[in-house]
Order: structure tokens, then C-alpha cells, then sequence
């Protein structure tokens, strides 16, 4: 039969993941195998340096037993959970309902087969950011009230969905731009949402952080124009819950609300922690460079996918817009792309995200800020320049600048995160050294 060869890795695996080593040369090659469509590579190279450092360990003690080592990587596509404190949490098998069995279907239709279990975290099930948008669009089927989806990334379990189901539409809540992505008596970081993004883009940073901090996040439910009003409003939300965090960040655009957020403050200032954002001293969209934003939009989505290089993208001619863009076509384009490499998303889902996106754009080159604000920061750097390191530097107070060997887009979604969450950590203990 003919045989079609496919560069590695790829979604033709034969296995999940699979190992093979051999001698060549006095020394040992290992070739890893793995299905791109369940994994990131960032989470199998956090695999690879945790058994590297199992092996080392186990060569330096040759008669130590395999049995006696504690393994724990950090590459378990399990999560921990992160806890939530609006509801109460149950325990033991579902209940036999409809809304049970219409999770089910939902679940099975977008990831291939029903869930294992009642608390099994989306994620770890192989979904990611978009397909969770698939889960919540396909539950609103049939004129049902749709599931917040914000509310139950808190906890993204079937047996979540079936509760936030059965009570209906929640109004109040919602309302609130205030995630609680997991409770601790650690340190408090919240973190503001990028260009177009949601609280779910910071999951691999969070599993990365010592699981005793306490980590909330902001939501654009608002649809705010500008970045004043974008912090004032999540500043007013944590106020409501009594919320003063010891460390306020974000990547990218929301670095500058949270910029902004501290410079609202009354008192004692959280300290910043800025990941690759750029400095607040406001700049030109060209009319004619909607289409280049939106090719970095659609990468931005690329990257979030883990999808591979070579993937599809969209390609728009014609149209009423500048440079002959049009949105909806685009919109379009993108959502064929996706569904041609195996990551259906509707239409209706993408384009609320991209005029978000193309919103927050046009709110970041308005923003412009002088600053100083008193409080010392953090500011990770991929494609930040060193001017614009200075500049933030002459806008905050004790600054600590750190550059991290990646892209922009790579800062969240790669093997660096680990380096910004140490970086993070070690910041944190700078700061309340401080006081």
C-alpha cells in the first residue's frame, strides 16, 4: 500500500508517547515519539528533564533500588484543582439526570468519548482553551441557557457542568469580572487576561506555582474601551471581595492594566509582575494594518493549539475593510482552518474573540502613562527591547528586569513558563522582604 512520510512529532503517533533507546558510537541515542493532537511539546521536554534528573540521581547511588525513588512530574497532564469557594463540592457517583446525561453527550461529541469519571479535569482529558468553548456551545444546544464558561474553568469537571446545569443561569455571579483560579494561604497573585484572552491562558503558569499561593484572575465582561476604565472596574471587583493582592500581573496588554490597576490604588501598592508587556507610551495602528493583526491573532490561536508550524492559515482577499479585509470572511477562514488540522471551533466563537482582541489593540495604543508608580516590579522580557525595558524602569520603582530565551506568544505556551514561574516565585519573596 502506498505510505505517505510525515515530519515527527505528528498527530499519526502510533502511541501517546513512546521511548526507544540504543547504543551507537560508546554512548546511547533516544528517539521519543509522541501524538502532538494530546501532548505539548513543552510538556513532553518537562517529562524528558524529570527522568533525566531520575537517572542522574539513580547513577550517582548504582545500588539504590527503582522501587525507592518518589516521582513526581511535573510534565502529569493532571492539574491540580484549583479550589473554588461559590459552591458546595460533593462527592461519590452523579446523579442519573438529564443534565448528566447531556454533559455526556457534549463531552463525548468534542473529545471523542464520554469522561472517565465525574471530577476528571477537562484538560487533563485532552481538551484545551478552544475546545472548551466547543463544550459550552454545544450544552446551549437546543434553547438551553448558556454555562458560564469562566465559572467552571474554576473547577472544569462533568460533574462542575452538570451543577452550573441544573441551577440555571447564573446572572449575579456573572457579572463579577473576578476569577478564583485556586485558594491558598500562600501569596496572592492575580493576573489580567491578554489581547483578546481569558483567565485560561495562564493554566500552564499556574501549574508551575507553588500550590498553597493563592491565584485569582480578571475577565473582560465588561467590554471596556480603554485601559482606565478596564482597571478600574477590576479594581472595584476585588475591592467588593475584599481582595488586595501581594503581586498584580499580567502578559502583555494585561501587564498594562495591571500597571494601571497599582496606580489606582489607595495604601499599600501591590507589587507588579509585567510578562512582556509593552510599556505604556501609546502608539499609531495604521488603517491599513487590520489584517496584520489579525494574522497575529490568528497565531496567537496557533500557539494557544500547540498546532504545528506548517498548519494551516487563513488567507483573505478582497472585501469592504482597509487593505481589503474582511472580518467575517476572515473569521470564516480561520474556523475552516482549524476544523482542516482536527480543532473544530465555531464561527460565533472565534469572532467575539478576535473583535475582543482588535478592541484591546486599539485600548493599548491609546494607553499612555507617565508614571512613576511606587511599587517594584517584575518584568519578564522575550520581544521587549532594552529601551523599552528602560522605559519601564523609569515608571515603576525597584525594577527587576529578567530576559526569558522565547517569543512573545512563548512566554505562556512553551517550555519557558517554567522559567517565568521561578522568576515569579523568587520575586514574590523580593517583594515581601520589602514590605
Amino acid at each position: 500500500m502506498p505510505a505517505t512520510l510525515l515530519p515527527s512529532p505528528n498527530r499519526a503517533a502510533r502511541a501517546d508517547l513512546a521511548m526507544s533507546a540504543w547504543e551507537a558510537d560508546g554512548g546511547y541515542l533516544a528517539e521519543i515519539e509522541y501524538h502532538t493532537g494530546r501532548y505539548r511539546e513543552s510538556s513532553v521536554l518537562a517529562l524528558l528533564h524529570d527522568l533525566d534528573a531520575v537517572l542522574a540521581d539513580g547513577g550517582a547511588e548504582p545500588q539504590r533500588t527503582v522501587g525507592s525513588f518518589v516521582v513526581a512530574t511535573r510534565a502529569r497532564t493532571g492539574r491540580v484543582a484549583p479550589a473554588v469557594v461559590d459552591h458546595d463540592r460533593t462527592t461519590g457517583p452523579p446523579p442519573e439526570s438529564a443534565d448528566w446525561r447531556h454533559v455526556v453527550a457534549a463531552w463525548t461529541d468534542v473529545l471523542g468519548g464520554p469522561p472517565p469519571g465525574p471530577d476528571v479535569d477537562f484538560f487533563a482529558a485532552g481538551g484545551n482553551s478552544l475546545s472548551a468553548l466547543r463544550l459550552v456551545d454545544a450544552l446551549a444546544a437546543d434553547g438551553r441557557p448558556a454555562v458560564d464558561v469562566v465559572r467552571w474553568l474554576g473547577e472544569p469537571t462533568p460533574r462542575r457542568l452538570a451543577a452550573l446545569l441544573g441551577n440555571g443561569p447564573q446572572p449575579a455571579p456573572a457579572e463579577s469580572t473576578l476569577v478564583r483560579l485556586r485558594d491558598g494561604t500562600g501569596p496572592h497573585l492575580h493576573l489580567v487576561h491578554g489581547a483578546g484572552g481569558s483567565p485560561q491562558d495562564y493554566q500552564d503558569l499556574l501549574a508551575e506555582l507553588p500550590e498553597h499561593w493563592r491565584v485569582t484572575a480578571s475577565r473582560d465582561g465588561a467590554e471596556l474601551p480603554t485601559v482606565p476604565a478596564l482597571a478600574r472596574r477590576y479594581r472595584a471587583d476585588l475591592d467588593a471581595a475584599g481582595l488586595v493582592p501581594d503581586l498584580l500581573g499580567g502578559w502583555s496588554f494585561g501587564g498594562q492594566v495591571a500597571y494601571q490597576m497599582a496606580a489606582d490604588q489607595v495604601g499599600r501598592r501591590s507589587a507588579l509582575v509585567l510578562l512582556d508587556s509593552a510599556p505604556p507610551v501609546g502608539y499609531e495602528l495604521p488603517a491599513d494594518g487590520v489584517r496584520q493583526r489579525f494574522d497575529t491573532f490568528t497565531e496567537n490561536i496557533h500557539r494557544a493549539l500547540d498546532l504545528e508550524p506548517d498548519a494551516p492559515r487563513p488567507r483573505v482577499t478582497g472585501g469592504t475593510e482597509p487593505a481589503g479585509f474582511d472580518g467575517r470572511l476572515a473569521v470564516g477562514a480561520l474556523a475552516a482552518c482549524l476544523a482542516a488540522v482536527g480543532q473544530p471551533v465555531p464561527t460565533a466563537l472565534l469572532a467575539p474573540r478576535w473583535h475582543s482582541y482588535e478592541r484591546h489593540l486599539r485600548a493599548s495604543a491609546e494607553y499612555v502613562h507617565d508614571g512613576p508608580v511606587d511599587t517594584p516590579a517584575l518584568v519578564i522580557g522575550a520581544d521587549l527591547l532594552d529601551p523599552q525595558l528602560a522605559q519601564w524602569a523609569a515608571r515603576v520603582g525597584a525594577a527587576r528586569s529578567q530576559r526569558i530565551g522565547t517569543d512573545h506568544f512563548g512566554v505562556l505556551h512553551s517550555a519557558a513558563v517554567a522559567q517565568v514561574a521561578a522568576a515569579v516565585i523568587d520575586f514574590a519573596r523580593v517583594a515581601a522582604a520589602r514590605g
